[in-house]
């Protein structure tokens, strides 16, 4: 059973309720918690970090990135593994897998963010599919950028994909097909992509319309060096080969509630290879 540790959220959203009730007996004003009011600082990350990215030289012919997924509400397990992360000097950049929020509330994306900063490195989000409840997708767009997006790291195309499709009922905008297609066209700057999701691309999960695998399969498995599709959301590691082409692997990431993250690394003839770190 996964543990949920929900204090830290519980006092913040407790504070406000009683500050709504106080304030709502003056009618002054009504305020929810689905309210979106983030400063500065919270808002349009991914633009900032790539911006952080701009004099990335890598290291030993190297690229290497941090992955971490479905942490939720679990603060003390996000804690430690944050505070793993942040100890370590030789790692750029960390990506999200999602579900960085259990409900999509716009404290949920605070609270996560203070935790994500304190890892000292840019660091980029796919949205999962708790992250979409409520006023999530306002929330995530404001917060950290385009549901769909990516940029361009040394020659390999980082892709953070939308594969929410059970929130979007299944009506065949999710995932979007047309946009992927664009994204991997052949183009002179890019030698290699990798696609990251938070619902794997894959024919087993129906939290992705099955419908849409065959033209997702053809058009991964077409698209010269693509090097994988890296997802969390089945809270276990498990690596599967489910494209026609052979040499792709789906890559699903154990939760951040179990205290694990992984390094992955693409070396200069664009091998991909990954660890997994347990922390104590």
């Amino acid at each position: 059973m996964k543990k949920i540790n929900h204090s830290r959220l519980a006092i913040s959203l407790t504070r406000t309720v009683v500050c709504t009730c106080l304030l709502a007996s003056c009618n002054l004003y009504e305020f929810t918690p689905f309210d979106i009011d983030f400063e500065e600082d919270e808002k349009n990350i991914h633009q900032k970090n790539k911006m952080l990215l701009s004099d990335f030289s890598p290291k030993n012919d190297s690229i290497q990135f941090i992955f971490l997924t479905d942490n939720q509400n679990s603060f003390d397990e996000l804690d430690d593994v944050v505070k793993d992360i942040s100890a370590r000097d030789d790692i750029p950049f960390a990506i999200l897998g999602g579900d960085i929020t259990e409900f999509g509330l716009p404290e949920e994306y605070r609270v996560g963010l203070e935790f994500f900063k304190k890892m000292r490195i840019p660091f980029f989000s796919t949205i999962g599919n708790h992250d979409l409840l409520g006023t999530g997708i306002d929330a995530f767009e404001e917060m950290y950028g385009p549901l769909n997006d990516s940029f361009t790291l040394d020659s390999v195309k980082f892709i953070f994909y939308n594969t929410n499709s059970r929130e979007f009922q299944y009506d065949f905008s999710v995932p979007d097909i047309v946009w992927l297609e664009n994204e991997l066209q052949e183009n002179d700057s890019v030698k290699a992509s990798i696609i990251f999701s938070h619902v794997g691309i894959k024919p087993t999960d129906n939290s992705i319309d099955l419908r849409l695998f065959p033209k997702l399969d053809s058009i991964i498995s077409n698209t010269p060096n693509v090097l994988a599709n890296i997802h969390g959301h089945g809270h276990e590691t498990e690596i599967t080969f489910p494209y026609t082409n052979k040499d792709i692997p789906s890559i699903q990431i154990d939760d951040v509630i179990d205290k694990n993250y992984s390094i992955f690394t693409i070396s200069s003839n664009l091998e991909l290879t990954w660890e997994i770190i347990e922390v104590e």
